[in-house]
Order: structure tokens, then C-alpha cells, then sequence
């Protein structure tokens, strides 16, 4: 434990244990008190949140428009990490491919059958059909991107073009310079791994679910291994694999997991396409595409009276907060894979590919869903009456040759949250490490062990004393620190291209640009 950075690792470990130590001694007192701090953050911050997230939107349509895009991460000398089908691959299923894969059956049919107030459209029509898969391209594909893609962008320039440390107050280095103290980073990271936690335990707990609930359907249980003991086993074992796979590396474990799994993606998607509802997911894309769009800003900062809205705040601050809280350690992830790419290359990699890919990914799971509800009219009444978690499974039992999909459906989710949680306890581990550099970035095995271990036995705990909801505030309460630092990357990325225009570069490596720059200081 020489190599620990106590002034980042105690902080949010021991807050973990606490929540952990409050959940087993008195669940209800901890979930009254979860729910009250849950209630004034959606009150009182709710605007803060859909602000950054159009601020993460327009700094990428200015990193695209921007003529900085033949810069090479790492310097023209770097040499990529991996080849682009494994970026690619890695990026996709590290980021929010595994929760996609949970909600992107069962979101559709809640807001097809539950519209919100504010909104004149009767549930359970094609109108409501249309909102619900363009709600889905709201809170899954542009957004989340933008999100992620700017703090990992500005990470990656930082950590290999710029030769900053491995933390996450090197993205704010370009608007404080040398005010950015020992101190000072200690206190970034501590709080950005605390927000992590809260979001990691948050999409393992779907994962749980989702698993938990495909597995009565493939296997005659005994009656001892009921709910509760079926959600232990399937978390400790998720836990353990991307503990395992984390300790193993990111070029080992995580590429191969997700290549793998983007072979499972592109095959459920064909098999849905061929055996589902095709001419209503074609219906509902194109017209959830066009609604998405003409009201794209419109939802994304909607007029007063809908912040207070309880679907506004339950689902599209949520969600916000939920890609908050994930982003700034996945941007130390993703901006570590990036070395050798340009700026071009990042974009299309972690912004373009994805975006599109969630976005067919959303039309087939959404139209799909929606399609059979209206055919049979019962797949929303037995998600109401037993959980979100069995809604892909009745949709498998319902469509030709289900039961050869469903094994292959549960091994894509559960290679799905094991990379995602794989990636992100490699950098907690690499976070409360000190004396890592460039070429040896990755922490000792024990580090990821702690963190792997607190994390899957908190989640086993919450799922089972307080549900999705409670998952759910304990997430957005994560995302206030996060809110905070997102700001500050927004004024530090763009101080940051503002520079390298000055400059007028069109190829070259960051770091001679500014070494004659203040930008830094």
C-alpha cells in the first residue's frame, strides 16, 4: 500500500462503506434519507443539469467544426493501441451499451403507456409510439456522447500531448494553470471517484436485474434460490468477473470481451429485424427521427413548468445526471485508448460511430417492443405486475426461435456490464495509485480488488433492500460533483481550441503549441 494516494482513495472508500454499513443496519432510514437529498437536488438543480448537457452538445459541434482535427494525440511519433474494429468495440460496450441493453426494451413501453402529463397524446397510440422511441434518441445517443466525448477528448490532449498527470484536474489545468495544487487534484479525483462509485452501482444493479430475470425462463429453479438469493449470486459473479478482467488488463480482458460482443449486438439486431416487427420499427424510426429533431432543444431545456414535471425529473434529469456521474473517470478510459489518433479519428470513434449505433440499436429494441404490446396487449401489464427485467425474455418466448436467443441475449448483457465496469475500475485503481506514467498506466491488482469488491457488494445489497428507484437516487446524488467539473471542461476545451486556431494548425502536436502559449498558465 506504499504506492497509495491516501488524499483519494480514503475519501470515497470509506463514504462507500458507510452507505454500505447504513443499508445493512437500517435500509428504510437510509433509502427516507437517500429520497429527501434526492428530492431537493431534482427541485433545485434539475436546470443546472439539461444547461450542461447543451453545453457538451454545442462544444462538440465546435470540436467538429473546429480546424484542429488532423492533431495527433500523443504527437505524430505515437502509435495507436489497437485497430479500429476493438476501439470501436471497446468504446461502444465501456460506455452505455450495457444499460441500453436493459432499458431499451422496457423504456419504450413505459413512455408508450405512460405519457406525461404535459404532453396531449393518448397513451397507447401511434402518437405516443413516436414519443417514445424519439425520447429514447434523447436520452441514449447524442447526449450521452457529447457528454463523454469532451472530458476524454480534453483528458487525452492532456495526458499525452501536454505530459500532465493521471488525473482528472488535468482538464481544468487550461483555465487554472498552476493553481491546480497536489491538494487540489487530490480533492478532483477523490470526488470523481465517489461519483463513479454511486454510478457504477446504479448499472450494475440493472444488470443484475436483467440477468436475474432472464434466468427462470432457461432453468428450472429450486424453490430456495427465490429473488433475493438468484440477484446475490448473479451480482457476486459479475463482480468477480470484472474484477478478475480488470486485473488482467485493458488489452487483454476488455478488448476481447467487447469484440466478442459486438458480434453478439449485430446479431440480435439482425435476428430482431428478421423475426420481429420490421415494418413498425421502420414506422416508428422515421417518425421518432423527425420528432427527435424538431424538438431536440426543445427537450433538452423545456420551459419552466416542466422541470417540476415527475416524468421530467424521474426519467430525462436522470439520465443526465447518470452520464455525469460516469463521465469524468470514463473520460480518463477513453482518452488513454485514444494515443496515436487524431482528433478526427477520436470524434468519429467515440461521438459518430456510437451515436449511430445506439441510435439503430434504440429503433430495433424500441419498435420491437412497442410492436408486440400493440399486437398482444399483455407484455406492459406483466412488466408492470413483475419488473422491467422480464420484458426482452417475453419478447424472446413470443418471436420464432426466442429460446436460441435468449442464452446469447443474457451473455451480451452480462459481457455488456462486465466491460463497463472492467474499464472504470482499471482507472479507480489507476486513480488511487501514485508513481504511474505513460508506459506503465495500469495499478497494482490489489487497488482494483478493493474497488471491485466494495462496488459489487453494495449493489448486491441496494438491489435487494431498495430496488431500481433507490439505484436511481443514489446515482443522481453522485452526479453534483460531477455537474461542477463539467463546467469547468466546457470553459477549459474551448479556451483549448480557441488556442489551437490561433494558431492556425491543421497538423501537428499539441504540445509545441503551447509551449510558447499561456494557456496553461
Amino acid at each position: 500500500m506504499k504506492r497509495m494516494r491516501h488524499g483519494v482513495f480514503w475519501g470515497p472508500f470509506l463514504l462507500m462503506v458507510l452507505v454500505l454499513g447504513m443499508s445493512l443496519y437500517d435500509s428504510e432510514k437510509t433509502m427516507y434519507f437517500a429520497s429527501k437529498s434526492n428530492r431537493w437536488l431534482l427541485d433545485n438543480l434539475s436546470i443546472f443539469f439539461s444547461i450542461c448537457a447543451c453545453l457538451m452538445v454545442i462544444t462538440v459541434i465546435y470540436i467538429l467544426l473546429s480546424p484542429i482535427k488532423n492533431i495527433k494525440i500523443g504527437g505524430e511519433d505515437a502509435k495507436p493501441i489497437m485497430g479500429y474494429f476493438s476501439w470501436g468495440a471497446v468504446t461502444l460496450c465501456t460506455t452505455i451499451a450495457a444499460g441500453l441493453m436493459f432499458w431499451g426494451v422496457a423504456e419504450p413501453l413505459i413512455h408508450y403507456k405512460g405519457i406525461p402529463s404535459f404532453l396531449n397524446i393518448h397513451s397507447g397510440s401511434e402518437e405516443a409510439a413516436i414519443f417514445s422511441i424519439s425520447t429514447m434518441y434523447l436520452h441514449w445517443t447524442i447526449i450521452p456522447y457529447s457528454i463523454y466525448s469532451v472530458p476524454s477528448l480534453l483528458f487525452a490532449l492532456s495526458y499525452y500531448n501536454l505530459k500532465n498527470e493521471l488525473s482528472l484536474s488535468s482538464l481544468l489545468k487550461p483555465i487554472l494553470g498552476k493553481r491546480c495544487s497536489k491538494r487540489f487534484s487530490n480533492i478532483i479525483d477523490s470526488l470523481c471517484l465517489y461519483t463513479l462509485s454511486t454510478g457504477m452501482i446504479a448499472a450494475l444493479g440493472t444488470g443484475i436485474l436483467a440477468i436475474s430475470g432472464g434466468i427462470p425462463y432457461m432453468f428450472t429453479l429450486p424453490d430456495y434460490i427465490n429473488g433475493d438469493i438468484l440477484r446475490i449470486i448473479v451480482g457476486l459473479s459479475i463482480a468477480i468477473v470484472f474484477t478478475i478482467s480488470a486485473i488482467s488488463g485493458v488489452t487483454k480482458g476488455i478488448k476481447i470481451l467487447s469484440n466478442i460482443n459486438i458480434l453478439l449486438f449485430l446479431l440480435i439486431m439482425i435476428y430482431l429485424v428478421i423475426f420481429g416487427f420490421s415494418k413498425d420499427i421502420f414506422n416508428y424510426t422515421l417518425g421518432g427521427v423527425g420528432y427527435y429533431i424538431s424538438n431536440f432543444f426543445k427537450n433538452l431545456i423545456p420551459q419552466k413548468e416542466i422541470f417540476t414535471n415527475s416524468w421530467y425529473q424521474s426519467w430525462t434529469v436522470y439520465y443526465w445526471g447518470n452520464w455525469l456521474a460516469w463521465a469524468p473517470v470514463t473520460a480518463i478510459f477513453l482518452g488513454k485508448i485514444a494515443r496515436g489518433r487524431t482528433i478526427r479519428e477520436f470524434m468519429i470513434v467515440n461521438f459518430i460511430f456510437p451515436c449511430i449505433f445506439s441510435g439503430i440499436l434504440v429503433s430495433i429494441l424500441g419498435g420491437t417492443s412497442i410492436g408486440l404490446e400493440s399486437m398482444t396487449g399483455k407484455i406492459y401489464d406483466l412488466m408492470s405486475q413483475t419488473g422491467i427485467e422480464v420484458v426482452a425474455f417475453e419478447i424472446f418466448k413470443e418471436l420464432k426461435f426466442g429460446y436460441l436467443i435468449m442464452p446469447l441475449y443474457m451473455i451480451m448483457i452480462f459481457i455488456s456490464f462486465v466491460t463497463a465496469a472492467d474499464s472504470n475500475i482499471s482507472v479507480m485503481g489507476a486513480m488511487s495509485c501514485k508513481d504511474l506514467s505513460i508506459e506503465d498506466s495500469e495499478s497494482p491488482w490489489y487497488f482494483k480488488l478493493l474497488w471491485g469488491g466494495v462496488i459489487g457488494i453494495i449493489t448486491v445489497i441496494m438491489i435487494n433492500t431498495s430496488g431500481i428507484e433507490g439505484l436511481k437516487m443514489i446515482s443522481n446524488l453522485g452526479a453534483i460533483p460531477a455537474l461542477i467539473l463539467e463546467f469547468g471542461v466546457f470553459l477549459s476545451i474551448i479556451k483549448v481550441i480557441n488556442s489551437l486556431k490561433e494558431k492556425k494548425v491543421e497538423k501537428t502536436s499539441v504540445i509545441n503549441i503551447f509551449e510558447n502559449s499561456e494557456i496553461i498558465e
